[in-house]
């Protein structure tokens, strides 16, 4: 929406503050990972219909296009979509994010032309230059049966499918890795998710932070692709479960590794407070604490316990 405002018309100052951007991350030695869609669209592609119409995919690959001639020289690692899942369930089924459509068939159709626009985008990257490392990011769920009855079972089978296999299976050549998003855990009693919510965060999701093994160990059985866990986190304004989480969430992902998994990298959301999509500022995920108005930042107790961790291991 800032590189495209307008159908054919591109931002230059825009296109440079990315460039920018990129360049001050690399100056500081961070490897810049680039998602091409995060949920927001330009006023004009929502108006042709957006992800809905499959001519509608060639507007999104030329963007891309526009962005990798532009800035392609500044960073290696592609994220084309994020959590295609989330955004359908949200907008699409639930109806509580724009575009606030109740319509399971138009659901599936927007999940498929995400994953037409994704390949497209994949054969783009590879064609340009093989120095791309292109994967997606999902939002995956450790889905699992709470009890022994065959109810249980199929609900949790079907979950996954619906969630996680489904998309996948249409893009799994064309991924050179396999983006994790990973917050929640479902526990199937029946054919409904009734989780212990024992211990639950800001948002009130249970937190299960030590179950991010058995996603990776999934994925990885399934797939056999590199894992990158590209979200990972908690909404925790006071710091009190955040320490608590990224230790499981470390013991969890050294034990995936034991056990085979290609696990590539961690990226933690987040660095700093950001804009909750729907929620708007007040989830803190950040490990730096930030103001809304004056932007100043500030290390919660957290992440001078997590730069102490990871200087540790680095070592």
């Amino acid at each position: 929406s800032r590189i495209e405002p307008t159908e054919g018309a591109w931002n230059v100052e825009a296109i440079q503050h990315y460039r920018e951007y990129l360049q001050a991350l690399k100056a500081k030695g961070i490897e810049p990972f680039v998602t091409l869609w995060h949920w927001t669209m330009p006023t004009w592609f929502v108006e042709k219909g957006g992800f809905e119409k499959r001519a509608n995919v060639k507007y999104f690959v030329r963007f891309a296009e526009k962005v990798l001639m532009e800035l392609g020289a500044e960073f290696r690692y592609i994220i084309t979509i994020n959590e295609p899942d989330t955004y359908i369930g949200q907008g699409y089924i639930q109806g509580s994010w724009p575009p606030m459509k109740q319509h399971k068939l138009t659901a599936v159709w927007v999940y498929l032309n995400l994953a037409k626009a994704h390949r497209d985008v994949y054969k783009i990257a590879k064609a340009k230059s093989r120095k791309f490392i292109v994967g997606l990011a999902k939002n995956s769920v450790h889905q699992y049966a709470g009890d022994d009855t065959l109810v249980s079972k199929i609900a949790a089978m079907i979950s996954i499918y619906g969630a996680d296999s489904f998309f996948l299976n249409r893009v799994r050549r064309k991924l050179d890795f396999i983006g994790v998003n990973y917050y929640f855990t479902n526990r199937f009693l029946g054919y409904k998710v009734h989780n212990p919510n024992e211990r639950v965060n800001d948002m009130g999701w249970d937190m299960q932070p030590q179950n991010i093994e058995f996603v990776l160990e999934r994925l990885w059985s399934k797939y056999k692709l590199p894992i990158i866990i590209t979200e990972n986190g908690v909404a925790d304004r006071n710091d009190e479960h955040r320490k608590w989480w990224i230790g499981q969430t470390l013991v969890a992902m050294h034990r995936a590794m034991q056990k085979g998994v290609k696990l590539e990298g961690y990226l933690h959301w987040s660095l700093l407070d950001n804009f909750e999509w729907n929620s708007g500022f007040w989830p803190r995920f950040g490990l730096l604490a930030v103001d809304p108005k004056t932007k100043k930042r500030t290390p919660r107790t957290s992440a001078k316990w997590f730069a102490k961790i990871l200087k540790q291991l680095r070592e």
